[in-house]
């Protein structure tokens, strides 16, 4: 990558922290090496209080753009000068529960812990069900794990949204009671590193489905590769150099 880096190279980011493990500086760098365009991109670690000084320096240094994962989405789509339709309804909160809904499901059950996001989830809740009235979108402690239980037990698919498995917190999962698996229903993680995180190996073990992270990191990019460069970003070579372990089965 060096070699082509110059006096016009343009330069993107990632603002969250942890970020030292994300895939995504090699997914674009590597893209934007196979299409021929002079852009590099790195990964900040910047927490939420960094990032109105973040966005400043990117305007400062005349940056094309950047993704944001946490611990900042919130603040930064506090921050911006315009949103998307999607991420007025989103409100930074996890697009997963906004896409199930608009998908058609019946029913949504996210789980938060008492923290400062809690409230962002039950507004996000509150947000999809006036937007789409099917959808009955309830919201719980994660720690309560006797609701958690019987919401699976109700559920066709269970996703995790949070940290929980990240490297180098391999141990970690916020499914204590792992006979809540069963063969019919579908496990799926945010978290691509490692490519099969705990949830999903107890998942796996008792005969669920289970899709790894890394599918949802390559069309993501994607997506915003489109945005950054008006281009297709190489999607199949792109997953088959960094990630045809995905974790899924």
């Amino acid at each position: 990558m060096e070699a082509r880096i110059d006096g016009h190279t343009t330069m993107l980011g990632l603002f969250g922290s942890p970020v030292g493990h994300s895939g995504s500086p090699a997914m674009y760098n590597y893209s934007f090496e196979k299409a021929g365009i002079n852009d590099a991109y790195l990964a900040f670690d910047i927490q939420a209080d960094e990032m109105a000084s973040a966005l400043t320096k990117m305007r400062v240094l005349n940056m094309r753009g950047a993704n944001v994962t946490m611990p900042c989405k919130k603040v930064a789509a506090e921050l911006v000068d315009e949103l998307s339709p999607a991420a007025e309804l989103i409100g930074a909160a996890t697009a997963i529960a906004v896409q199930m809904a608009l998908d058609g499901a019946q029913a949504i059950h996210i789980f938060n812990p008492k923290d400062s996001f809690y409230q962002n989830a039950e507004l996000t809740a509150q947000k999809i069900m006036d937007k789409v009235p099917a959808c009955k979108v309830t919201v719980g402690d994660i720690n309560d794990q006797e609701a958690l239980t019987q919401a699976i037990a109700q559920s066709d698919i269970l996703a995790n949204a949070t940290k929980a498995g990240m490297a180098p917190n391999v141990e970690q999962t916020n499914i204590k009671d792992i006979t809540v698996f069963r063969s019919d229903l579908v496990v799926t993680d945010t978290v691509y590193n490692p490519a099969t995180t705990k949830m999903l190996a107890d998942a796996a073990e008792h005969g669920s489905k289970t899709i790894g992270g890394k599918g949802m990191l390559v069309w993501q990019g994607a997506a915003a590769f489109k945005l950054y460069t008006g281009q297709e970003m190489p999607v199949e070579e792109v997953t088959q150099r960094f990630f045809s372990d995905d974790g899924g089965r």
